[in-house]
């Protein structure tokens, strides 16, 4: 008896632990509702015109965000990011190797004036060169404004010295 238990605790562990996998050729033309998974595209295939949309399984984290894992685009292919439930949304980014999802810009998230939450990705290949693909993660999140900070060394008194340490006052 102990045995069969332990043996429907360990099953029902591992099934917890697994996460769906959403590849875009199998899953085209499709709306995908989930907040934990991976997106994948391997080893494309040459003509392609595939699209594939995102959406939350709702309240709190309302809105789809997809953080790439890998990503290897040939640079004549494109996958475009639309911030909304189709092509006719606003569009966030165009990717391949020129412009990659990888190393600091690696993230995709609907923007919190998005108010489906919705990303809807577009995968176009051409007839001759192809690649890997990407490996990225699912995940739902609050909708947040994205911030971007810069710094402007002209019109800072005083100038940062060479270690670009800069000290900041509240005032």
């Amino acid at each position: 008896m102990k045995k069969i238990f332990l043996l429907i605790a360990v099953a029902l562990l591992v099934s917890n632990n697994i996460k769906a996998q959403y590849d875009i050729v199998s899953n085209n033309g499709q709306t995908i509702t989930a907040c934990t998974g991976y997106f994948t595209c391997g080893n494309y295939a040459a003509n392609q015109n595939l699209t594939i949309t995102f959406a939350s399984t709702g309240f709190p984290n309302t809105h789809i965000s997809i953080s790439f894992i890998s990503f290897n685009v040939h640079y004549s292919d494109t996958l475009y990011v639309y911030d909304g439930p189709n092509i006719t949304s606003p569009l966030i980014g165009k990717y391949n190797n020129n412009n990659p999802l990888s190393g600091g810009q690696n993230m995709v998230q609907a923007s919190a004036g998005n108010t489906s939450g919705r990303l809807t990705f577009k995968f176009v290949t051409d007839g001759s060169n192809q690649s890997t693909g990407w490996n990225s993660g699912i995940i739902c999140t609050k909708p947040c404004q994205k911030i971007i900070a810069a710094f402007d060394t002209i019109l800072t008194t005083p100038h940062p010295n060479d270690s670009n340490y800069i000290d900041i006052c509240l005032h």
